[in-house]
């Protein structure tokens, strides 16, 4: 039992020491099975997830983020129009809490439609967000089908915050 739990720790202490961040070990009949936990440092030595985020008390950063009802709904990674990320996400934000105040709303209600090369959704024909060319190649994706993906997730979430009580 000792030997293992001393491959557990010189197995962390190698994945730390080469620069690969942390890993996890399970032990198995076969041996220790790592694991690569995807967190890494950057040049400032300071930890990033997978995408290159910083992580603070080890929990993904909220920078850049949107929140509907407490939960993150998306993040704001693409500065454009001249608007940086940080500001794209405060408008974002504060369009949504309009939106809140609006009384109840259906998931018929938001909807997507091209604008040009980019994307929108709408929420009682406001604009809530924009799919732009470069966030949906950041994401892998087109405008249109970015657009869609952010509808169906509002629409999960926002009727039920608005809803009579």
């Amino acid at each position: 039992m000792t030997n293992r739990i001393w491959l557990v720790c010189l197995a962390v202490l190698v994945g730390c020491a080469s620069g690969t961040g942390p890993v996890s070990a399970q032990l198995s009949s076969s041996g220790p099975q790592y694991h690569d936990t995807g967190i890494r440092t950057n040049s400032n030595n300071q930890s990033v997830d997978r995408t290159g985020s910083p992580l603070y008390f080890g929990g993904p950063s909220t920078a850049n983020a949107v929140f509907l009802g407490g939960t993150p709904i998306m993040r704001v990674r693409v500065a454009a129009d001249g608007y940086s990320p940080a500001q794209r996400a405060s408008q974002i934000q504060e369009r949504l809490n309009n939106l809140l105040g609006m009384g109840p709303i259906t998931a018929d209600e938001i909807t997507t439609q091209q604008v040009g090369a980019d994307a929108v959704v709408m929420v009682k024909g406001h604009l809530l967000f924009t799919a732009d060319s470069a966030t949906a190649q950041f994401n892998s994706t087109t405008p249109i089908a970015l657009a869609n993906t952010w509808a169906d997730h509002v629409r999960k979430l926002l009727p039920a915050l608005t809803e009579a009580k």
